[in-house]
């Protein structure tokens, strides 16, 4: 049977059935095309918005690259890593309250990098906001040329959109 969840790669169908067990939603097949669908509607979110904040894909980000992104994990939540500077970047995690195992959000504005971000890798910190993320699906970071200040600021922008497009995604999913 063709259903939304079997239309996403098998490692974010292994993601979606966890987060039902965590979310309260009942562990059914109903549940699982209601994540499967607001996890689609997420992933649409993401790539308009780094689309319109001019953000671009890449498949990693070197230890060293001094330029910020946006990830989107295999659960569904949002990391921001910001540019570095002076050895430190800004971070944050935002699960955007679906699982209810983990904080809603936490943020290290002194945070550093344990490895390169690898897509399909979890993003590890030697200090940040959490240890270690589910692995990454999408990560779009800025152009090379941007200043700090500007980049923190298209990094955030695009998070608060984003953000709030999950919320109101979730709330469709979960009934407040």
């Amino acid at each position: 049977m063709n259903t939304v969840l079997t239309q996403l790669p098998t490692r974010i169908q292994d993601h979606i059935k966890n987060i039902a067990s965590t979310s309260g939603l009942e562990d059914t097949e109903a549940s699982y095309e209601k994540i499967a669908k607001g996890w689609l509607d997420k992933e649409k979110s993401f790539l308009e918005t780094i689309t319109q904040k001019g953000l671009r894909e890449e498949v990693q980000l070197p230890l060293d690259d001094s330029r910020g992104g946006i990830a989107l994990t295999y659960s569904g939540s949002l990391i921001l890593v910001g540019p570095l500077k002076d050895g430190y970047r800004k971070a944050a995690y935002y699960s955007i309250g679906l699982r209810k195992d983990v904080p809603d959000s936490l943020k290290n504005d002194s945070s550093q990098l344990e490895q390169d971000i690898l897509i399909d890798q979890s993003i590890v910190f030697l200090k940040g906001p959490i240890k270690k993320t589910s692995p990454i699906y999408k990560f779009a970071v800025c152009e090379e040329l941007i200043a700090i200040a500007e980049q923190e600021e298209i990094i955030s922008e695009a998070t608060i959109i984003i953000t709030n497009d999950f919320i109101d995604i979730n709330k469709a999913i979960i009934p407040v």
